[in-house]
């Protein structure tokens, strides 16, 4: 009888409550029971390490929205789909009129112009600004940066102030060879044809040789409408978007309630869906 062995949560808005902050027993005692969690995350690897330093026992990342999925034992990529440089020269040129904040995911590291600093709120980005100033290297000019990195670009993050560039920018990356997704309004993550949550999960399934259908995905928000319908169990948070609520199977609590400890205790090791006993959704 198959058993769900695996799950993933997405960060904010899902295992991290409105304060950025992680109620971690239920993880902890599910890495102890032999289970996986992760992980899956629009993140890098730098604005995950603070958290990872309470989770030693995990053992995988997703992260750059699917296009990184790293071995945290060894420290070595399974896996990294940047996005070609011409694709990026074409973004930059679509966004340099625009009234937006930009964030440059290279490698496993993420760089922001200094003249972005202090100013996120202007840009509605201001959950992300401690973690900014806890995380990214500020640089005086993204020229110099992206002429040494751009053959190593992962991920672009773009939040802008006003809602109308934000739609014809969007019109027009459309067009255009390249994945993106919204975590917050007026965002845009910008990443490689075909990368997503739910192409990185699959990803890592075929290196663990597991069965997709044993997997469970939390999430909240579009961006993680990809993994929510791959993973044999999509889990949507109490907070969760009109989107990805369609896209999930069952819903739990809010952030800031536990919902991804409820997920756990409910479903993980659970004969997944069809396999061996009636399944019902959660209320």
């Amino acid at each position: 009888m198959k058993r769900y062995t695996l799950l993933t949560a997405d960060m904010d808005g899902t295992v991290l409550n409105t304060r950025k902050e992680i109620t971690a027993g239920a993880i902890h005692q599910a890495l102890a029971d032999g289970w996986e969690v992760l992980f899956a995350t629009g993140r890098c690897l730098a604005e995950v390490r603070p958290y990872l330093t309470d989770f030693p026992d995990m053992h995988y990342l997703l992260c750059h929205s699917g296009a990184t999925v790293t071995d945290l034992r060894t420290g070595q990529d399974l896996c990294s789909l940047p996005i070609d440089p011409a694709t990026v020269e074409k973004v930059l040129a679509v966004t340099a009129d625009a009234d937006a904040a930009a964030v440059f995911f290279l490698g496993n590291e993420l760089y922001i112009e200094e003249r972005f600093r202090g100013r996120m709120p202007y840009f509605g980005c201001q959950c992300f600004e401690a973690l900014y100033e806890k995380c990214a290297h500020w640089v005086p000019d993204r020229g110099a940066l992206l002429a040494e990195h751009i053959h190593d670009v992962r991920k672009l993050n773009f939040f802008f102030h006003d809602h109308a560039e934000w739609l014809r920018c969007g019109e027009i990356f459309r067009t255009m060879p390249l994945e993106y997704a919204s975590g917050i309004p007026n965002n845009f993550e910008i990443t490689a044809p075909g990368v997503s949550k739910g192409e990185g999960l699959r990803l890592l399934c075929r290196t663990l040789g597991l069965d997709i259908r044993q997997t469970i995905a939390c999430g909240d928000e579009g961006n993680d409408v990809s993994i929510l319908r791959a993973a044999g169990l999509g889990v949507a948070m109490g907070n969760a978007t009109a989107e990805a609520l369609a896209a999930a199977d069952v819903q739990v609590a809010d952030c800031d309630h536990d919902g991804v400890a409820q997920a756990i205790e409910t479903y993980l090791g659970q004969p997944i869906r069809g396999e061996g006993q009636a399944w019902r959704p959660s209320p």
